[in-house]
């Protein structure tokens, strides 16, 4: 059985290998969320990309406008069996990542 564990992480931009380097502190925590399909990563992802740039300031939503998230990479990319990394400017140097870890289990 494939699951993803879903987590959220605020950090300054310059900090340029924190979404792979950080990925086993993140499994080792409790995550924000579980999903159990490519769909539900997709749909999750993109949610929390909405619901966080609401808190950006000008300057950073105007960056955000810019950049596209397109939900059917986001897909394709948990369908590979991936993990899925996502960001969103909060200010001119502080980003939210969305981080969707996949998670293997042993079947039972």
């Amino acid at each position: 059985m494939t699951q993803w564990s879903g987590y959220v992480e605020r950090h300054n931009m310059t900090d340029a290998d924190r979404k792979l380097n950080g990925r086993h502190e993140r499994l080792a925590r409790e995550p924000e969320i579980t999903l159990f399909s490519p769909e539900e990563v997709s749909s999750w992802i993109s949610r929390k990309l909405v619901e966080l740039a609401k808190s950006a300031d000008v300057d950073a939503q105007a960056k955000n406008n810019l950049m596209p998230h397109p939900d059917n990479v986001y897909r394709s990319t948990a369908k590979q069996g991936r993990s899925v990394y996502a960001s969103v400017h909060v200010t001119r140097t502080e980003v939210f990542d969305v981080c969707v870890e996949l998670k293997e289990l042993a079947n039972v």
